[in-house]
């Protein structure tokens, strides 16, 4: 799971910066730009609505962003656990021998049995 970045505040100097650069890039140019000043595409389109009228269009778009880019990670999250969770039974081996005390295997179950269900949950919201 990827580290939580940290919340970086930046000056109206810097802001009035990125966003004039940024004003002239469009499509996989602004994003790879975004990226590399460290700034998240919702926080430059906040700063830009922020700016006054013209902004107000895109208003409509930040939420829908906002909650896709949570949607996203808490699926990348799933996938994640899913994928450790696997490994963890593929390496418990699928034969009768027995390389965890059965409360762990019961719990390793458990845990698998919630991401499946947290999987299909997910996938019904997108």
């Amino acid at each position: 799971m990827p580290a939580k970045r940290p919340k970086r505040e930046w000056s109206i100097e810097e802001k009035i910066r990125i966003l004039a650069k940024a004003s002239a890039l469009t499509g996989a140019e602004l994003t790879d730009f975004l990226q590399r000043k460290g700034v998240l595409h919702a926080e430059y389109e906040r700063w830009r609505l922020a700016l006054g009228e013209e902004g107000r269009a895109s208003l409509s778009t930040v939420k829908p962003i906002r909650t896709l880019e949570r949607e996203l990670a808490r699926k990348e999250k799933v996938l994640a656990e899913a994928a450790a969770l696997l490994v963890l039974q593929k390496n418990s081996g699928g034969g009768r021998e027995r390389r965890h005390p059965r409360g762990a295997r019961a719990v390793i179950w458990a845990a698998l049995n919630v991401v499946s269900v947290a999987a299909a949950h997910g996938s019904h919201s997108a």
